[in-house]
């Protein structure tokens, strides 16, 4: 059989969600939808009102969020902020995203038909764009590295997601507001469920755009990059790595590249964008992996 992994990027998700007027890119303009707002958390967030907001006028949005991290590099409570932020924005986009039928695009008629051949999946993307595909797929899945009950394929999410969190010791949501956390290492994080989607996190797991992963020496992480490893050097079970709509910008590099090392020689690769970033393609060609062209589609076959 041949195998498929799967590396998602912001791409996959602009696929699905531009069609119906929704922009990932953009949360400091509530993804380009009068659909979504901020309202009910955005006074809670002063430094992101007062200082992120304002950045935000004269440039795009990750331009505002890097000048916002530089300004406050090292100021855990701004810091801290942000991910709240990012959390409970793509939060509502997730929920909005899931009003629209997903059935008869292309990515999720594409998995439905391949749901044999997957074995795994890297999606740097907070939202559950790819998880919610899977579901209609019908292929179970569980998050490496969370307290989801482990079935189906790993997915590994190393920029987090909008329902990783640490455990919330009895705190409400009233009171997590006023509580400031860093980043803690813990083995295993909990998943948020849906209903507490749109409640302040406790910590936030989540990796803000425009910066390098942070996370990366957490014990959560880890756990992401030794199954990989497993997949790619003990069992061998990667034919086909398709990367569908990640851009290879420098912040990520160092963390694709690892997925790309590690594959064996003779696993086909595939980069699903209209505009394939030529750093990357150099890379696979020193690698010496083959790098397959898209159908006339647009997909890998």
């Amino acid at each position: 059989m041949e195998n498929v992994c799967l590396l998602i990027g912001n791409g996959f998700t602009l696929d699905f969600c531009l069609p119906h007027g929704l922009h990932s890119s953009k949360p400091l303009r509530t993804f380009n939808t009068s659909d979504i707002s901020y309202t009910a958390f955005l006074d809670r967030l002063p430094s992101i009102q007062q200082e992120l907001y304002p950045f935000a006028k004269d440039t795009d949005d990750y331009d505002a969020i890097e000048r916002f991290l530089q300004k406050n590099r090292g100021n855990i409570e701004k810091e801290c902020e942000l991910r709240r932020f990012f959390a409970l924005a793509y939060s509502l986009f997730q929920l909005t995203a899931e009003s629209y039928n997903m059935k008869g695009w292309r990515w999720a008629d594409w998995l439905q038909k391949n749901r044999e051949k997957i074995i795994c999946a890297v999606s740097f993307n907070y939202d559950c764009i790819l998880e919610h595909a899977l579901s209609l797929a019908n292929i179970p899945f569980h998050r490496v590295g969370t307290t989801e009950p482990r079935r189906g394929i790993p997915i590994l999410k190393p920029h987090g997601s909008i329902d990783f969190d640490v455990e919330v010791n009895g705190h409400s949501a009233e009171t997590r507001w006023g509580i400031t956390k860093g980043l803690s290492d813990t083995n295993q994080l909990e998943i948020v469920p849906k209903t507490d989607w749109l409640k302040p996190r406790m910590e936030a797991n989540i990796i803000p755009p425009s910066i390098y992963n942070i996370q990366l020496k957490l014990s959560w992480v880890n756990a992401m990059y030794n199954i990989f490893d497993y997949l790619t050097t003990k069992r061998n079970d990667i034919d086909n790595f398709i990367m569908v709509g990640h851009s290879y910008a420098e912040m990520d590099r160092p963390e694709v590249n690892f997925f790309l090392e590690r594959l064996n020689k003779g696993t086909n690769v595939y980069i699903m964008n209209p505009n394939p970033n030529e750093t990357l393609i150099e890379k696979v060609h020193a690698l010496h992996l083959p790098l397959k062209q898209p159908n006339r589609e647009g997909m890998p076959w």
